[in-house]
């Protein structure tokens, strides 16, 4: 799965990937780990928005806020100041996914499949001669290509014919009050409504997934963009263009349902109007993808997914993880707390590049001080507000309070939830791991003396 950035302007278009990633694993809850060291959730849609992430930071921390409007960068100071940057308006976004997001988007009408894409919708409208095999290998990809770990297991929906009457997924529903039945042989599904990645069926309560389906997190991302809490102190909200997505089962209205639709009830409160239901343009191509299952299975004996995650993105960052876990591969089990292990995506190595980022403003001119100063004081603020702290000259900041510190970021997704997704999962034992920053007197003083 590609994301790729599209500069344009008024002589000239270019384009350039941002970040190609490939995946389709997750850790178990027994799995995930709690110093934010471990990738929990693998699946390429996943690992392609925090590459991106990876690649804002990269280039603030390079060129800083104040010389950030280079031709290479993606983004330029914001004229509302507050956060300081923004997206250059000459740049789209666009999210390349080799078949259909795991969850509400792959519920789709087989009979449809074929036609509910019309010329506008392709990018591709040849389809060129495939055998029946494939197609039908390809409509079980989703299915199969999201099982967290062992293929052995049969799952019950994975001996369906394909003639059946809708495309199925494996992720599993949240909500209690829904029930997904075998009936006359079919599993019985649900739209609209939130699931976890998928998993084996016997698979122990205790070590099943905690990640949200992609589907789902794509949903959110439409709303709250993709640049995340930590990064929205210096960011605005980020939002996709389009989302190409490939292979031979598709339906247009499905796929928005579960990728935008349901965001549209949602009422955003007036003092949040930096946000909004982005309704991402939509495409499907039917070029196939080289490294896709169907094409692999086609040249070799390849029965079940690979196991690794491939991460490139234009910057800095080629790794090989393996999904099970959520490590570099090399790594032993006795190694995992070992920094070489770590991918450079991980949620702590990402709150180090901000530390860093938030350190390097300190000592630069006297606007990115004066940012500093403020983010700083918001982070120590939301980690000490229940707790007194006397003659600090540094504290120990949580990654959640850096989170919880940007607080429209977290009000628009306390809204989401309460208005449309009260179920969905929060993890916040995981997000306790902590880096040092200094306090606000240390900031005050860096702040006079620049």
């Amino acid at each position: 799965m590609d994301m790729s950035c599209s500069h344009t302007d008024a002589a000239a278009r270019r384009s350039a990937g941002a970040n190609s990633c490939h995946g389709n694993k997750c850790l178990g809850k027994a799995s995930m780990g709690a110093k934010g060291t471990l990738l929990n959730d693998v699946h390429a849609e996943v690992l392609a928005r925090r590459a991106f992430k990876c690649l804002l930071l990269d280039q603030v921390l390079r060129h800083g806020v104040e010389h950030i409007q280079t031709e290479s960068s993606l983004l330029i100071k914001n004229p509302d100041a507050d956060p300081p940057l923004q997206l250059a308006p000459d740049v789209s976004l666009i999210l390349y996914i080799s078949q259909l997001p795991c969850g509400d988007a792959s519920i789709v009408p087989i009979h449809t499949s074929e036609a509910a894409a019309g010329p506008s919708d392709r990018l591709d409208p040849s389809r060129g001669k495939r055998s029946r095999h494939h197609q039908q290998r390809e409509g079980e990809e989703e299915q199969e290509a999201e099982e967290e770990d062992d293929q052995r297991f049969e799952r019950p929906h994975k001996r369906l014919k394909q003639e059946a009457d809708i495309n199925r997924t494996g992720a599993k529903p949240l909500s209690q009050a829904v029930s997904e039945t075998v009936r006359n042989g079919l599993i019985s599904h649900s739209v609209g409504i939130l699931r976890t990645k998928s998993g084996r069926s016997d698979i122990h309560e205790h070590n099943r997934t905690l990640s949200m389906s992609c589907s789902d997190k794509i949903c959110r991302w439409n709303l709250i963009g993709l640049q995340g809490a930590v990064l929205s102190h210096i960011v605005a909200p980020i939002y996709l263009r389009s989302i190409v997505i490939g292979g031979s089962i598709y339906d247009q209205s499905a796929v928005a349902r579960g990728l935008y639709e349901r965001l549209l009830p949602i009422s955003i409160p007036e003092h949040l109007s930096r946000f909004r239901v982005n309704q991402v343009e939509l495409y499907h191509t039917t070029v196939p993808f080289v490294s896709g299952r169907c094409e692999v299975e086609g040249r070799a004996n390849v029965s079940s997914p690979s196991g690794f995650s491939l991460i490139w993105h234009v910057e800095s960052v080629q790794e090989v993880i393996v999904g099970s876990m959520g490590v570099k591969q090399g790594a032993s089990k006795k190694a995992l707390d070992s920094p070489n292990v770590h991918s450079a995506l991980c949620k702590r190595s990402l709150f180090q590049r901000f530390q860093r980022l938030i350190e390097k403003f300190a000592s630069c001119c006297r606007p990115c001080v004066e940012l500093a100063s403020r983010i700083t004081t918001n982070l120590i603020h939301e980690e000490t507000k229940d707790r007194a702290i006397e003659n600090c000259e540094a504290v120990d900041v949580s990654y959640r309070s850096a989170k919880r510190a940007a607080s429209r970021y977290i009000e628009m997704k306390d809204q989401l939830r309460s208005q449309l997704f009260p179920d969905w999962i929060l993890k916040p034992d995981l997000e306790r791991f902590t880096l040092r920053f200094a306090t606000g007197s240390q900031a005050q003083e860096l702040t006079e003396n620049a």
